[in-house]
């Protein structure tokens, strides 16, 4: 995410709104837009740049993080109260989709579910599925890195999968014995360091 906390009670900030990303890793994500500007502009190649967060499938991403917290009964850290989630089929599709609206200078898109989703509702839906009381770390703070995806809806239409179906493809998956990717996203970390 390359901007900075915003409140948790607003729709995210769009593409229009500054930059100021939280540790090395979102700075290095906005110095690659920045290269890919530069180039844009320089060589007037159309070039679509997607700000993608937090984009999940059953073996990995923020919603399969929550499950495997609840599931071992471990808590779930409540300090970035509030993500965006896109199933990965979704943002591929948009990603393919959005060649056709490349410009120069490049044309910018959030690319990610809307709106943005509790982390607790989240961790609570697993718990009603598997019969567990989740278990909860920290206070959701009153900002979290976010994004308005209007404009991507706009040019492409809303992601196809809801959260309702997200949480019970990764629970299935689960369920099945479905292996994890096994990287955590840190989703919780507010200090920038992943």
């Amino acid at each position: 995410n390359v901007y900075p906390f915003w409140p948790t009670t607003s729709a995210g900030p769009t593409e229009a709104d500054p930059t100021d990303p939280v540790g090395e890793y979102g700075q290095s994500v906005l110095g690659r837009e920045r290269v890919f500007s530069f180039f844009s502009e320089r060589n007037q190649t159309p070039v679509s740049i997607l700000r993608i967060n937090y984009a999940i499938e059953p073996r990995y991403g923020v919603v399969r993080d929550i499950a495997d917290r609840v599931r071992a009964r471990e808590p779930v850290d409540l300090r970035m109260g509030h993500v965006n989630v896109i199933w990965q089929r979704d943002a591929n599709a948009i990603a393919i989709q959005s060649l056709a609206h490349a410009t120069v200078p490049p044309c910018v898109v959030n690319v990610t579910g809307r709106p943005a989703v509790s982390v607790r509702a989240i961790a609570e839906a697993f718990g009603r599925r598997w019969g567990i009381d989740p278990v909860f770390s920290a206070t959701p703070q009153p900002t979290a890195l976010l994004s308005n995806a209007e404009k991507s809806d706009r040019l492409f239409g809303p992601a196809a999968m809801s959260l309702d179906q997200m949480i019970d493809h990764v629970g299935t998956w689960i369920d099945a014995g479905g292996r994890s990717l096994a990287k955590p996203t840190h989703f919780a970390e507010r200090e920038g360091k992943f």
